[in-house]
């Protein structure tokens, strides 16, 4: 069901021919495409396309600017050779952003350590078990640059190669009863 989801999620965004920049001016093109009664038909597709393009391609939009090294990965976004999820939810913060425990901290030797100190910072996002398609996301932490915070950041993050969980992360499917 999951996969079916995605591809279907896949077809409508495709079907769109969404730009980096309709969606960065807010352009009717997007705006107009979530009044598409094809929407109805699958609300996890829905879900997933508004998850894909609002907060993953919406927050790569505010960086791209003087950055060729995101170029393809936007481009790569928006013809889904790779799909996008947004961690920005804790296990224990909800969306609480300024209760954000996660944290990255800068390197000396370059790149960033992102560290979850306790289960309550885990990340909790479930569309994020590979289904075929490599999947990244924004990982929002509290940046550290010599022990000083200097408020959230997205950072992103290989999730999956499509295949497999990306070294490193875990994903679990936990049921209550």
């Amino acid at each position: 069901r999951v996969r079916l989801s995605y591809e279907k999620m896949k077809a409508i965004g495709l079907s769109l021919y969404m730009t980096i920049e309709d969606m960065s001016m807010l352009a009717e093109k997007f705006r107009g495409c979530y009044s598409d009664p094809i929407l109805l038909h699958d609300n996890a597709a829905t879900t997933l396309l508004t998850i894909h393009l609002n907060l993953v391609i919406g927050t790569l939009s505010r960086y791209v600017q003087g950055r060729n090294d995101l170029w393809s990965l936007i481009n790569d976004l928006l013809s889904f050779r790779t799909f996008g999820q947004f961690l920005l939810t804790e296990q224990g913060h909800g969306l609480d952003a300024k209760s954000l425990d996660t944290t990255a901290t800068w390197l000396p030797t370059g790149g960033f350590c992102l560290h979850a100190p306790s289960p309550q910072a885990v990340k909790y996002m479930p569309p994020t078990i590979p289904i075929g398609i490599p999947c990244i996301g924004p990982v929002f932490a509290r940046l550290i640059v010599n022990g000083v915070s200097h408020g959230v950041r997205p950072f992103i993050v290989d999730l999956n190669d499509g295949t497999h969980i990306c070294d490193r992360f875990t994903a679990r499917c936990e049921h209550s009863v």
